[in-house]
């Protein structure tokens, strides 16, 4: 954890985070609270691989605000790892900087993060898609969620939840467009709603076991939200590092997984 106060940057294959407001005056804002953690698919943990998913959060405590990204490096870079958590980092240093967030601010993160991947590539003496990777970032303020994203994966909230951004339907399978191709803004996905319950960003690795597919578009499946939503006010700092290391998900799809979550704290 980087900085033990506002951010936790996730640096390991397994690793989690949670982090607090401390809003104690009776006009404050919801106290906000945030859940992280990623867990490496079972084959990169046989071979001894990183894990290629990235995640970082920050929670101001003063404002009441929550920023968080989730980054999916791309499995036939090497290197993804370092282009994945480069991102993350940037994007929520970005938002962390700014004293509002709109549409302007947003894109202004994910033009950091490209910067910040293709730096990260130079200090290797790589060019920026050998450290190809995507990037969600959701950010919560005022009782608001601005959520935003390019490559797969998607972002979530609300109550009842519904998608927030997703992966287009056209395309071909695992055809992904990633931060660091020329072009990106035109497949950057930006939304905004009503901050009504918890926000949830995960990478491609959960897709299948947290949303449905059907032709007229992605929804989150039911059955699953029906479950982890109710445990989450009473679940512990460790509670998304738990889901995610247990036999149901673990062996529901070999590729890594990331998860983090924004709710109001109990």
């Amino acid at each position: 954890m980087a900085d033990q106060a506002n951010t936790a940057p996730g640096q390991a294959n397994d690793e989690l985070a949670s982090t607090t407001d401390a809003a104690s005056q009776p006009d404050a804002p919801p106290r906000l609270r945030v859940l992280a953690g990623k867990r490496a698919g079972r084959s990169h943990r046989q071979r001894g691989d990183p894990c290629q998913d990235s995640f970082a959060v920050d929670v101001d405590p003063a404002g009441g605000r929550a920023v968080a990204a989730v980054a999916d490096g791309l499995g036939s870079r090497p290197l993804s790892h370092l282009g994945s958590q480069a991102a993350c980092d940037a994007a929520v240093a970005s938002l962390r900087a700014e004293p509002a967030w709109d549409r302007a601010a947003m894109l202004r993160a994910f033009e950091a993060a490209a910067i910040a991947v293709r730096d990260a590539a130079a200090r290797h003496g790589l060019g920026a898609d050998d450290l190809a990777t995507t990037l969600q970032v959701a950010a919560v303020s005022g009782g608001r969620v601005l959520a935003a994203m390019v490559g797969d994966g998607a972002i979530v909230g609300g109550d009842p939840v519904a998608v927030a951004v997703a992966p287009p339907q056209s395309g071909y399978a695992n055809e992904v467009f990633p931060l660091t191709q020329p072009g990106w803004r035109e497949h950057l996905q930006v939304a905004e709603q009503e901050f009504a319950g918890p926000v949830l960003l995960f990478t491609d690795g959960l897709t299948r076991l947290l949303l449905a597919r059907s032709r007229a578009g992605w929804t989150p499946f039911a059955p699953f939200f029906a479950s982890f939503l109710p445990r989450l006010p009473r679940g512990g700092d460790g509670f998304v590092q738990a889901f995610l290391d247990g036999d149901q998900v673990d062996q529901s799809w070999d590729d890594d997984k990331c998860l983090v979550v924004i709710h109001r704290a109990a």
